[in-house]
């Protein structure tokens, strides 16, 4: 009879103790992984009921550049948390691309030859932030001409954040290109890239690309 009380004390001491038990491991669990705990409370956007929704690694949204166009729109690529911060493309090369396109995915489609619009896309695919500094150039039969506006003109760079691109419609076409599509003439785009750093300091100047307006299918294309 003796055990059987003293089993019966047990289980009721067992009983009374666990939140004890639970709390002390919940304290320990904290302290041991308080850092990583502090970092995804920082990185917190929103609490819904599928879950978390958080920032990407650096803990904010990415810096767009004040373009003078108010339908300016920012895309962010979020990748894997666990990539490694230090895996830059190697010999000076940053993943840095761009295109000149009739219509992008969720946005306006534009008919070049009658809205004199086109959408300028440009995407940072690495874990950093760059500096872009584009030259577009207009390209027709018997005329040739810069870009005289800060972003378009290479007088002001995009700033993209890691992992993330910019779209905008704001490239100002000369009244010599808008009369020349008018009248069927060839249409081209030659876009210049420089890639500084997030302090301004060179990395490489990217090989021009030519792009070409197809009136019949309303579409840019690559020449070679």
């Amino acid at each position: 009879m003796n055990i059987l009380n003293i089993i019966d004390e047990y289980l009721k001491l067992i009983l009374i103790s666990w939140p004890a038990v639970i709390l002390i491991l919940s304290v320990f669990i904290l302290i041991r992984h308080k850092e990583a705990i502090d970092n995804l409370i920082r990185r917190i956007k929103s609490i819904n009921k599928d879950g978390l929704d958080t920032y990407g690694p650096s803990g904010s949204e990415p810096i767009v550049p004040e373009l003078p166009d108010s339908k300016l729109t920012n895309q962010k690529h979020q990748k894997d948390k666990t990539e490694d911060k230090t895996n830059i493309s190697k010999n000076g090369v940053a993943r840095v691309f761009y295109k000149i396109t009739s219509e992008l995915p969720n946005s306006v489609s534009f008919n070049f030859s009658r809205d004199h619009k086109v959408w300028f896309w440009i995407f940072n695919y690495d874990p950093k932030q760059y500096l872009a500094y584009i030259k577009v150039k207009f390209i027709t039969n018997n005329f040739e001409k810069e870009s005289e506006s800060d972003y378009y003109g290479g007088l002001k760079a995009w700033r993209i954040n890691e992992y993330s691109g910019i779209q905008a419609p704001g490239l100002d076409f000369p009244e010599e290109i808008k009369n020349a599509v008018k009248r069927g003439e060839k249409i081209n785009l030659e876009i210049r890239c420089k890639i500084h750093d997030d302090v301004n300091n060179f990395i490489e100047e990217k090989l021009p690309q030519n792009y070409a307006y197809d009136p019949e299918n309303n579409s840019w294309f690559l020449e070679p």
